[in-house]
């Protein structure tokens, strides 16, 4: 029986194949039988990669073809070990050990049609349920017989990277050949993909493409109803996929989409509400933002400043100051509201405000914790997508409901972002969210540590408070003066400059 090996590397050190090559040969595979394609200087991607080794394999009369990893420890496994599964299996694979875990194969979620490695235990070679029947084995050590790739045909190369093994597996499957595991035998997997920033997004379009080939009514059923959870789960993936330097350039992009979205908020409010309307809503939130410059206590600056070690042990105590500090600027401006005597003015304001002070002070804590964390992107992503729904929803609620119902859109949008940010947060330090919001001290020493955080960043109060007062007041003037219909042709036209 010939056996050939298939070794796709990419910028793998020589001291690594080495190693691997010698156990290739200890397993006996003989040197013309290795077939090494190197991606490092053309990266043609992983599936192309082992196309051109099975080609290879194929003329030199390969009746076993052993795809392997340039990161796997083969051991003392031998062909003749992996052969003994060939009277169960068409395409099979071992036991695999990685990260301190045991994986026997991999399952598909007929739902999501995700794969998941199964977590399982090696057994003794004359343990009855040795060879196990699975969805797919992991292609970082996989056996295949020629007569599956004379049926099935070479990998498919709309993958990339990831998932071209649970599709070809899936694909043999139901061309009618066996897909399992011989759990007596084990290598070790150091997956040195982990270090790759785009893995996540790999994995998240293999997903996707893998559905497309094989994918049910009731999985694109399921896919539709987790469609944001998805279009998430992407734009998490793609940020992730820069660098550290480039993530902040991410929170920049975020900041030109989310202009650009308001930007379109503007346009179809113009056309949603009336003039009065609009310069009603320009006031309300001008009575919502007054003290906005003053939410953020300059505790953003000095958190995203915080080596990370000194702010793991801060983080309740930014996020508690933070939280209850938003409630009495949104009590304050109620009051204030409420005393101006504008009873419909009054009501528009806290119809938007009440959660709205709240969710700025939530998403700016989650953009402390993600900074310290080189994850910049989960707080664009997230502010992205609440944006996009945030101008869908309130434009479509306005024009079929009106400017009232259309403001208390607005404001349960933001109730929600509120609640959300403060549940990422939480399952991003994996702290409690009594801890997030009431800190982990005494009332008496919490209250001591907000006033040294106020202390230490009492230089940015000042400077965001200076920054950004200026176009709060005109507006009040304006209306002062000149009423609500003034105020909307100016805020209207200082969207232009």
């Amino acid at each position: 029986m010939q056996w050939s090996a298939i070794i796709v590397t990419f910028h793998t050190p020589p001291e690594e194949l080495d190693r691997l090559k010698k156990q290739l040969h200890r397993a006996r595979i003989s040197e013309s039988q290795i077939f090494v394609i190197d991606n490092t200087i053309v990266n043609r991607g992983f599936v192309k990669a082992v196309n051109i080794g099975i080609k290879k394999a194929f003329k030199a009369g390969s009746d076993r073809l052993l795809l392997v990893n340039p990161d796997v420890d083969l051991g003392d496994i031998t062909t003749g070990d992996l052969e003994i599964a060939s009277a169960h299996f068409d395409i099979w694979g071992t036991a695999m050990e990685m990260d301190n875990k045991t994986y026997l194969g991999g399952k598909i979620d007929r739902k999501t049609m995700s794969g998941g490695l199964i977590s399982g235990k090696t057994v003794a070679k004359d343990f009855s349920h040795r060879f196990q029947k699975v969805d797919f084995v992991s292609g970082s050590l996989m056996v295949i017989k020629r007569d599956v790739l004379q049926k099935c045909g070479f990998f498919d190369t709309g993958f990339f990277l990831y998932y071209e093994d649970v599709e070809y597996c899936a694909r043999a499957t139901k061309a009618g050949f066996q897909v399992g595991i011989d759990r007596a035998l084990c290598y070790q997997h150091e997956s040195n993909s982990d270090a790759n920033p785009k893995k996540n997004l790999y994995l998240a379009l293999g997903r996707l493409l893998f559905k497309w080939r094989h994918g049910t009514v009731v999985s694109w059923l399921y896919e539709l109803y987790r469609a944001p959870k998805t279009l998430y789960e992407l734009a998490q993936a793609f940020f992730n996929s820069f660098g550290l330097i480039r993530q902040y350039s991410m929170l920049s992009l975020s900041n030109v989409v989310i202009k650009a979205l308001n930007f379109i908020l503007f346009l179809g409010l113009l056309r949603v509400f009336s003039q009065e309307e609009y310069g009603s809503y320009q006031v309300a939130w001008a009575h919502v933002l007054l003290l906005s410059p003053l939410l953020d206590l300059g505790t953003t600056t000095l958190g995203i400043t915080t080596k990370p070690d000194q702010l793991a042990k801060k983080i309740p105590l930014f996020s508690s100051l933070r939280f209850w500090w938003a409630l009495l600027l949104t009590l304050i401006t109620c009051v204030g509201v409420i005393v101006s005597g504008e009873a419909n003015l009054a009501l528009l304001s806290v119809l938007v405000l009440l959660p709205t002070l709240v969710s700025m002070a939530n998403s700016g804590t989650l953009l402390i914790i993600t900074s310290s964390q080189g994850r910049q992107s989960l707080a664009a992503t997230t502010a992205i997508i609440f944006h996009v729904f945030l101008v869908a929803t309130t434009l479509c609620v306005g024009w079929l409901f009106g400017y009232i119902w259309a403001l208390s859109a607005m404001g349960g949008l933001y109730g929600t972002y509120a609640l959300a940010t403060l549940l990422l947060v939480s399952r991003t330090t994996s702290l409690p969210l009594l801890d997030l919001v009431c800190g982990t001290k005494p009332l008496r020493s919490l209250i001591s540590g907000w006033k040294r955080l106020v202390t230490h960043s009492s230089v940015f109060i000042v400077i965001g408070f200076f920054a950004s007062m200026y176009y709060r007041i005109d507006l009040f003037l304006l209306e002062a003066f000149k009423g609500p219909m003034a105020v909307a042709t100016y805020a209207a036209g200082y969207k232009f400059f």
